[in-house]
């Protein structure tokens, strides 16, 4: 029987306002703690966090500590390190990040710690990395990875010795992984987890026209009229199902980080991965109609505040 990727709960609208077409804002705390609960009863693999989301790690320990045994596996980030070189202020950023954590989610060992930046790997000849390592090795840390943008991050992170966590953005649109032959090369690193963040490209591809989409070179309204049509030709609830069911059928993906702002969504979200990925034939038709968009539009990081 095969099983196809399952979600883990992303938690950085649960922290704060995230997402350009996320109209609701961040929920109260009793709101966010309740949506944690529910989506650990209705099975989710893990929960998706990080120092920089915010109040998310505080509510991810309150879900924590209610869940008990009852609780998931988390993936936390170290909080982005200053721009300096300095090897002694980087150990000490990353030992300050990772109390940090700890403190926030009320645990002793955290499951899983990522890098989240792929440019923090070299900083100081290494030392984030080795003071990330050195947690691992007393058992404090299960896993270490990173959170990368681009195929070239990607590949400086898997030429990192004891990286076995990588978590990367992909969706409909996302031409960069197929042509840099990024499947192959995870594939090829069975013993890497990889973590698929953006399916949604921060709501865009929700299809909700009022929301401005931040770049030139594309029509979003004939885009997502298109997307729209292949949705319905292929039998896809929506849009969302499109695009859920697009990335849980590439080989190399392990786990689709969705996240949600209300309850409503949560239920509406997981009910996806009950539905079957496409097809090879689908995921073809997908790509063409896609094409090659604008690559700013698939770096978050680079639009316009």
């Amino acid at each position: 029987m095969t099983t196809w990727p399952p979600a883990v709960l992303g938690t950085a609208q649960l922290g704060f306002d995230y997402g350009v077409a996320n109209r609701r804002g961040m929920p109260d705390e009793v709101d966010a703690v309740a949506i944690l609960c529910c989506a650990a009863a209705l099975g989710v693999a893990g929960f998706d966090t990080a120092r920089a989301y915010g109040e998310s790690e505080q509510r991810v320990g309150l879900a924590l500590r209610k869940l008990g045994q009852a609780a998931p596996p988390v993936v936390t980030k170290l909080a982005p390190a200053p721009e300096s070189d300095d090897a002694a202020a980087l150990q000490e950023h990353a030992e300050r990040s990772i109390l940090e954590s700890f403190e926030a989610l009320g645990c002793r060992r955290i499951d899983t710690l990522l890098l989240h930046r792929a440019a923090d790997l070299g900083r100081g000849d290494g030392a984030l990395w080795r003071a990330l390592q050195s947690h691992a090795e007393d058992g404090r840390i299960g896993r270490l990875g990173v959170s990368v943008q681009s195929p070239a991050e990607l590949e400086r992170a898997l030429a990192t010795p004891g990286v076995a966590h990588i978590q990367l953005p992909f969706n409909p649109l996302d031409w960069r992984w197929d042509e840099a032959g990024a499947g192959r090369r995870l594939r090829e690193r069975p013993e890497v987890t990889v973590d698929v963040r953006s399916v949604f490209l921060q709501g865009l591809l929700f299809g909700d026209e009022r929301t401005p989409w931040p770049t030139v070179g594309v029509e979003p309204a004939a885009l997502l009229s298109a997307l729209r049509g292949l949705a319905r030709e292929l039998g896809r609830r929506s849009l969302a199902d499109l695009c859920v069911a697009h990335v849980r059928a590439q080989p190399w993906v392990g786990r689709l980080v969705v996240g949600v702002d209300g309850l409503d969504q949560l239920e509406e979200t997981l009910g996806l991965f009950d539905r079957p990925p496409l097809d090879e034939a689908a995921c073809r038709a997908l790509r063409d109609l896609t094409g090659r968009v604008p690559e700013m539009l698939l770096d978050p990081a680079r639009w316009p505040r």
